[in-house]
């Protein structure tokens, strides 16, 4: 009933790495590992049930897998990802570090793999909307409300840097809200997957209003890009628009003081 009690996201996790631990025990008795060799063959295990987003790098779609009996999202990124077997192995590598963040606030990768070229993203299905979508209702958030979700994303993003991995792509957009009011990070490291298989900077450099100014001279980046981003969120939440509305807000990240909230 009060998803900010004292110790409920502790025990929530617990009870999260208790169910994904049993899960991965049974998928080991029914001889199905999580990330075998051949992961084309598991395209056929999910069912998509109905199309739920649909972006720049691919199509998002309510799914069911047929094997466990539940319910997730399934993203399929764009055809033309496709390279050679090289990036197959690097995708399936780096979508397997980003399976083992177990957080109460990052949405959990279940299962990633390749079909006919087209990559896939099995993972957690969570029922709610966006930060985007609620600021786009209420106009702004008050600062109770925005300073609640905020700590969560804090954590989520402290826990992901303690595990060396970065977002690169931090918007209000990637922030869903449940519908017990608890914050969940989506694609979180994807960035550094899509890294790996395409070279176009639009498409992995994260987007304009919310980049770091590192991300705009396309110099090399740490968690620190992560937080300049989430100052802008902070920014959005807070006053309704971005810090730099404008057009070519990337010259303005480098060169122009933020206005005063």
């Amino acid at each position: 009933e009060n998803p900010h009690f004292k110790e409920v996201g502790q025990r929530l996790a617990r009870v999260k790495e208790t169910r994904r631990k049993a899960n991965a025990a049974s998928e080991k008795k029914m001889g199905l590992p999580a990330f075998s060799k051949d992961a084309r063959e598991k395209a056929t295990r999910y069912e998509k049930v109905e199309e739920i987003g649909r972006g720049g790098m691919g199509v998002v779609y309510r799914a069911r897998d047929r094997v466990l009996g539940r319910e997730l999202a399934l993203k399929v990124l764009n055809s033309h990802f496709k390279h050679d077997e090289k990036i197959v192995e690097t995708f399936l590598r780096e979508a397997k570090s980003l399976a083992a963040l177990n957080h109460l606030h990052i949405v959990t990768i279940f299962d990633a793999g390749v079909e006919e070229g087209n990559y896939y993203i099995a993972m957690e299905y969570i029922e709610g909307k966006t930060v985007r979508e609620l600021l786009k209702k209420k106009g702004y958030l008050r600062l109770p409300t925005t300073l609640i979700l905020a700590k969560q994303v804090l954590r989520a993003l402290a826990y992901a840097h303690s595990k060396h991995v970065i977002h690169r792509d931090i918007t209000t957009n990637n922030m869903m809200i449940t519908e017990s009011k608890i914050i969940k990070l989506m694609d979180f490291g994807l960035a550094r997957v899509i890294n790996q298989l395409h070279s176009e900077q639009s498409i992995i450099g994260g987007t304009p209003y919310f980049m770091s100014p590192e991300q705009v001279e396309g110099a090399p980046i740490d968690h620190r890009t992560d937080i300049y981003s989430f100052g802008v969120c902070l920014y959005e939440m807070l006053t309704g628009q971005v810090t730099f509305p404008m057009e070519n807000p990337g010259y303005h990240h480098l060169h122009t003081k933020a206005p005063d909230p």
